[in-house]
């Protein structure tokens, strides 16, 4: 029987150099320089919004943060296994995936019906947090210079894609029909719920426009 993760080593210091928590209760995000330190502030955001604080806060704090870090960062504490979160990507890499999806030919064609891709990618299991970095100083910045004028609602709550290894907010503005199958790099093909999984289907598939 598995049980809650921790860390394999804790000295170390997740990917982005902070250890993060949002709350499940209230929203709040949280980033502090030391796992203690995180405890710490959490226990105190709780106890001021009239939330119980857990006795094993900190195990809690620990499991949710592991299973949002890259391939064998944490173990089970029950069996020792390496925690497996294929997919997730470091911002870093995020962001080199999605400038080369920006300078595609076509990037931009698909403004005209950007939101509602956002909002069909919001829904999607494969709309994920980068790795040890669900809220960066300064990506949302990044991310609107990327964007060239565009504009995208609520922005800030989007996250990236495991398949195609970009942000969303960058993705939802490439070519309405993609030349290729709809598959990520070296990756899973898209859900069939997927817009681009759509757009291929009416035009290679169907003969639509």
């Amino acid at each position: 029987m598995s049980g809650l993760y921790r860390y394999r080593d804790p000295r170390a210091v997740p990917p982005g150099g902070k250890f993060f928590y949002k709350d499940p209760e209230t929203g709040m995000e949280f980033y502090k320089s030391t796992h203690d330190g995180l405890v710490e502030s959490v226990a105190a955001h709780r106890k001021a919004n009239g939330r119980p604080v857990p006795d094993n806060l900190s195990d809690i704090i620990a499991d949710w943060i592991c299973r949002r870090l890259p391939d064998g960062w944490c173990i089970d504490s029950a069996t020792g296994a390496a925690n497996m979160n294929t997919g997730r990507r470091t911002v870093t890499e995020l962001l080199r995936r999605s400038r080369e999806a920006q300078r595609a030919p076509g990037w931009g064609q698909g403004a005209w019906n950007a939101p509602a891709r956002a909002a069909i990618c919001a829904r999607c299991p494969n709309h994920v947090p980068a790795v040890g970095c669900p809220g960066c100083v300064g990506l949302d910045d990044q991310l609107r210079s990327m964007l060239q004028g565009f504009e995208l609602p609520n922005l800030k709550w989007l996250q990236a894609c495991r398949v195609s290894g970009t942000f969303v907010a960058i993705e939802v503005f490439s070519d309405p029909a993609p030349e290729q199958p709809p598959t990520g790099p070296g990756r899973a093909a898209y859900p069939d719920h997927c817009w681009k999984s759509e757009a291929y289907r009416k035009k290679y598939l169907e003969g639509k426009p």
